[in-house]
């Protein structure tokens, strides 16, 4: 490349760090010297040259500095996966057939993410085993499983590409049962191709209509089931969820489940987390003891540091394409170093910090990078990371400033399309200038090529339409080119767009976020305004408890109950909904019993029919048996019971002969089936 180039005249000179090219003929030399004047008359034009790029750091497709030994350890389990052979080439059935859990963590930008991407994934793809994997996001934590359900929409691409699919679909004909497999189509987005259904049948219908706890509970099974159907027709499957310090609890019973399954064969099961972002009192820390100390399970887990400072210095010298000259970027890599602590995502983010404003530069003239150390040592940027981010994305233009603030809002992965019209929408109100249809697909079109070009988006490989932020970090910076006392009412203008622009299908589908982005400017809300808003809470609730995911329904419904500010008057029957369900989904996910018992005290104490009050009965009488008051549990249903007007057995204590006699009954009635039978 042009690194190693010089002049003719140059050729035998050894300065600067610049090591010459072998010439092997005229035609090579005539070459080389129109070559160099080129970049000569480029560098005072100021212009790039086509299809030369050696004048802007390298920051993509870098090689990881300082993790050969964790590479290699992966590899390792990739080959132990492969063949169920340990290190010493005895072969090891346990290790064959029940799922290894594997933990990455450490602080954010460390690389994490890069090392399973190069560890795993390559190696995977080379050795015919599948890689598939998903990522958790802090904006979509009311979808519970959201993350291992994108790695299984990844899973049945992987099957789909490799003509696995025909086979593992009769396999799963065989194993399921038509309400098991529209149970997991349901669940599954992505994974359609997997499960032949036609019409529902009556059956299968009424087996659909379970919820709450049983429902999570069988979607588990189910999944348990389905993977080992999988991998038992893989040579090795790898699952990979990344951000588990943002997973929900149904998530980690399954990732437990899974890791105790031993029916599940050649599956790898990796998670990566934030070191910071999970305390001892973390539920994942938490799981991640149980299994550990109590279950047996076998859990290896690799703690990413920062690069040491000879790290450092090979990565400088990899991003200025001067790998193997590492002495002339030392001192430059010292700087960096000192400024960046070694974080890998810092160093990278310093370096084209560097590059923009013009402290480090190629000169074309001289094919050599420059730049003054003792300059840079003054630059504090350590100081405040996020600010170095934010005063990048503040070169951008206005527009494309305000696409990134738009896109900030729904998270570390979201739609181009709908981004775009919400910043249509937008234009029409506060932006300044009026964006059409053409001109907001002309900018967004722009403004996804510029932001994929500088690092900030990534495209993905599989939708046109979707576009990630490249780190959880730039997301953050975009975040933060909202003015701080404006970002509620930002948030809520995003939401409010979606509200009144999506179509009902979409509308559905963005239904978390739009609600969240809304109640962000809840203080500052009307009476009407907050009635409405306490409707969407409640639908936004009911959505999150069809999903199994009751902590986050929860707060949905309190957040409904505080927009009606706790009064019965203005909607009492969406305020009986409201607290009804949370009471409901408090007992199911064990959260704030306290709470609990206040919302079914409220309601039975108010003026409203019997038959309002059963699903808070329901919830008590439930309530009670799961702490193991049968007494109270009775008593409260037979009560009930009365004031419905039904009949209601006096609570007698039932003989021992009554007892033994209903047990037996009910043991013929099981004939020694298994749980799975059940």
């Amino acid at each position: 490349d042009l690194y190693h180039l010089k002049s003719y005249s140059q050729m035998n000179q050894t300065d600067g760090g610049i090591r010459p090219i072998n010439i092997r003929s005229s035609v090579e030399v005539t070459q080389a010297e129109e070559l160099a004047d080129i970049a000569i008359k480029a560098s005072e034009s100021g212009k790039r040259i086509p299809g030369i790029s050696i004048a802007e750091p390298r920051l993509e497709n870098l090689r990881l500095h300082g993790r050969e030994d964790e590479i290699k350890f992966l590899n390792t389990k990739l080959r132990e996966l492969n063949d169920g052979r340990t290190d010493n080439g005895a072969t090891d059935v346990t290790t064959k057939k029940r799922p290894e859990l594997l933990l990455v963590k450490g602080e954010s930008g460390t690389g994490k993410t890069a090392l399973v991407m190069q560890g795993l994934r390559n190696p995977a793809d080379k050795m015919g085993m599948a890689f598939a994997g998903g990522k958790f996001d802090l904006n979509r934590t009311a979808l519970p499983l959201s993350a291992f359900f994108d790695a299984m929409s990844s899973l049945t691409k992987y099957l789909i590409v490799n003509d696995r699919v025909e086979q593992i679909k009769f396999k799963i004909i065989l194993e399921f049962e038509e309400d098991e497999r529209i149970l997991l189509a349901r669940a599954m987005t992505g994974c359609e191709d997997l499960f032949p259904i036609e019409e529902i049948s009556p059956h299968a219908r009424d087996s659909l209509a379970l919820g709450g706890k049983e429902a999570a509970m069988r979607l588990q099974f189910a999944i348990r089931r389905l993977l080992k159907v999988i991998c038992s027709n893989l040579k090795g499957a790898v699952l990979f969820i990344d951000d588990l310090q943002w997973s929900d609890a149904s998530t980690l019973d399954l990732i437990r489940s899974v890791c105790l399954d031993t029916k599940i064969e050649s599956l790898l099961f990796v998670g990566a987390y934030r070191k910071e972002g999970v305390p001892d009192s973390h539920p994942l820390a938490i799981h991640i003891r149980e299994l550990r100390e109590q279950r047996g399970v076998a859990i290896t887990t690799i703690s990413v540091e920062n690069l040491s400072p000879s790290n450092v210095t090979s990565l400088v010298a990899n991003v200025l394409r001067m790998e193997g000259d590492e002495n002339a970027v030392s001192a430059l890599a010292e700087s960096v170093y000192k400024k960046t602590g070694g974080n890998a995502f810092y160093i990278l983010i310093f370096l084209r910090y560097l590059y923009d404003d013009g402290l480090i530069q190629f000169n074309l003239g001289a094919l050599e990078w420059r730049w003054d150390v003792n300059t840079i040592s003054y630059i504090m940027v350590t100081q405040n990371v996020a600010t170095v981010m934010i005063n990048k994305l503040k070169r951008f233009q206005e527009e494309d400033q305000n696409v990134l603030m738009v896109a900030s809002c729904f998270g570390a992965s979201f739609s181009t399309s709908v981004v775009a019209m919400v910043v249509e929408s937008l234009s029409l109100t506060n932006i300044g200038y009026t964006l059409d249809c053409d001109k907001t697909a002309s900018l967004m079109r722009d403004s996804v090529a510029k932001f994929v070009k500088d690092g900030v988006w990534e495209s993905d490989t599989e939708s046109k339409d979707v576009c990630r932020f490249s780190h959880d970090e730039i997301q953050s910076a975009a975040f933060g080119l909202i003015p701080f006392g404006e970002k509620d009412s930002f948030r809520w203008k995003v939401g409010n767009a979606l509200m009144t622009r999506l179509d009902p299908d979409l509308l559905d589908e963005c239904l978390f976020e739009a609600v969240t982005l809304q109640n962000y400017a809840m203080p500052s809300m009307s009476g009407d305004e907050r009635k409405a808003l306490a409707k969407m809470n409640l639908q936004a609730g009911l959505k999150a408890s069809k999903n199994a995911s009751f902590h986050t329904a929860a707060v949905y419904f309190k957040a409904g109950r505080e927009l009606l500010e706790g009064s019965w008057e203005g909607d009492p029957d969406t305020m009986l909904q409201l607290c009804s369900e949370e009471a409901n989904a408090r007992y199911i996910a064990n959260y704030n019993l306290e709470t609990m018992n206040v919302l079914i005290d409220e309601v039975l104490g108010q003026p409203i029919p019997i038959r309002d009050k059963f699903r808070v009965s329901e919830v008590k009488v439930k309530s009670a048996l799961a702490r193991g008051n049968l007494r109270e549990s009775l008593d409260t249903a037979l009560r009930f019971c009365r004031k419905l007007g039904l009949p209601a057995p006096k609570n007698k204590p039932v003989s021992t002969l009554v007892i033994l006699k209903d047990f037996f009954k009910t043991k013929r009635a099981l004939k020694n089936r298994t749980a799975e039978e059940i």
